[in-house]
């Protein structure tokens, strides 16, 4: 029954008993299967099986630890610990259910997941269990999870899994590491820095390399300063990313809407002011810029000037052109939201794109129906719904074709 569990597609518990009760192999009962659970000797040869299969497992093909000759002795894991709500079958502590918490552990190598041990709630006298604290009742032979001898185990935690002085004796006793970032009011103090290749690609982003200890432990470690490389104006905490068709009226709207960014922000009037816009560069005659213009419009017209005149049209509307400047008459932000807010209010997609639309932030996947609809299955399967999402076409204007895949039904322009 456990295996059939494991292996059933159902998503709750209770459908698969559902199931179980009205299949041939009924007559191994709910209750045997609860009460087998019971045996320490059966959890011990289930461990012993998860233990010797996780570690025969080869290294996943997405994974790039193998790339590293330097992690080459070294087995890696991610940990954390997990809650989930109370069954109905766990008994009631003190007359609660309390969640149920569990420690699990990924092998960045081969991806495979291990439980590493459940929350100890003492009887019920705490509701859960301290990262640390589950870490310090397991053994060094638990920690290091079948590694041979003279193989290191490095595990990467979060701020719930830092103690220097528990880490200094596992590292002594154990070969087993910990990384983990420092916490914020950790107070620490640096005594000299370590050399490292600042060319080498692998250490982009480091910033330094030191030896340093806690005030209050006063246990040597390695601090290193790291600021991701690809984290600031572009990649931030806001970026949301859309699936965007690559060609057609979804790629010219959504590069019309980027360029329209700074006009939206306040900063200028016409986004060819703007130092940092694909437009503006083109305006001036950029290369790299005329290129993506004519890929983005390549479907529009075979004249060279075309791509930026066109593009031009639907970032100003009807009437722009050379001679008035590149802008035609376009009204403001405030009075497009008020036509908007009306019922069946519409306007020129021109000036849809100085409101800020969340189309083309909370959208997910923006394109034509046929584009979109080829999505829908993926979508489903992913989120675990029993019917496939309907794709929804943009209102408030003419958008042409346009579709999302995300139903978005309040504050779409703001």
């Amino acid at each position: 029954m456990g295996v059939n569990r494991s292996i059933n597609d159902e998503r709750s518990g209770r459908s698969f008993l559902q199931d179980w009760a009205m299949s041939d192999e009924s007559s191994i009962g709910v209750g045997h299967f609860f009460e087998t659970l019971k045996s320490s000797r059966r959890l011990q040869l289930i461990e012993e099986v998860n233990t010797t299969l996780a570690g025969s497992m080869p290294s996943h093909p997405d994974s790039l630890i193998d790339t590293l000759e330097e992690l080459g002795g070294i087995d890696i894991y991610a940990g954390d610990g997990h809650y989930h709500a109370a069954g109905v079958h766990d008994a009631p502590i003190k007359g609660k259910r309390r969640a149920v918490g569990h420690f699990y552990t990924l092998n960045y190598r081969t991806h495979a997941l291990t439980h590493l041990t459940a929350a100890d709630l003492q009887g019920g006298r705490k509701k859960s269990e301290h990262d640390m604290h589950a870490l310090k009742r397991m053994s060094s032979g638990q920690l290091r999870q079948g590694a041979a001898k003279g193989r290191q185990v490095l595990y990467v935690w979060d701020c719930a899994g830092t103690d220097m002085r528990q880490w200094y004796k596992w590292k002594q006793a154990a070969g087993v590491y910990f990384l983990s970032r420092a916490k914020d009011l950790m107070k620490i103090t640096c005594y000299g820095e370590i050399e490292f290749d600042r060319e080498d690609p692998i250490n982009a982003g480091v910033l330094a390399d030191q030896h340093a200890a806690t005030e209050t432990t006063g246990v040597m470690m390695r601090y290193i300063r790291y600021q991701c490389p690809r984290y600031g104006t572009l990649w931030a905490d806001r970026f949301k990313s859309v699936l965007v068709e690559g060609s057609g009226n979804p790629l010219q709207t959504m590069a019309a809407y980027i360029d329209l960014n700074s006009v939206r922000a306040g900063l200028v009037e016409d986004p060819k002011d703007y130092r940092f816009c694909g437009y503006a560069e083109a305006v001036a005659g950029a290369s790299s810029a005329v290129r993506g213009l004519k890929r983005i419009w390549a479907d529009h017209d075979p004249d060279p000037r075309g791509p930026l005149r066109a593009h031009r049209l639907l970032l100003f509307g009807k009437g722009a052109s050379a001679t008035s400047g590149g802008k035609a008459t376009v009204i403001g932000r405030d009075k497009a939201l008020e036509v908007l807010e009306r019922e069946d209010g519409a306007l020129p997609r021109a000036t849809l794109l100085r409101c800020r639309v969340r189309y083309f932030s909370d959208g997910a996947i923006l394109g034509s129906a046929e584009f979109v609809r080829g999505f829908t299955g993926a979508w489903q399967r992913e989120r675990g719904r029993k019917r496939p999402p309907k794709v929804n076409p943009l209102v408030g204007g003419d958008w042409g074709d346009l579709v999302v895949i995300q139903s978005l039904r309040r504050s779409v322009f703001t």
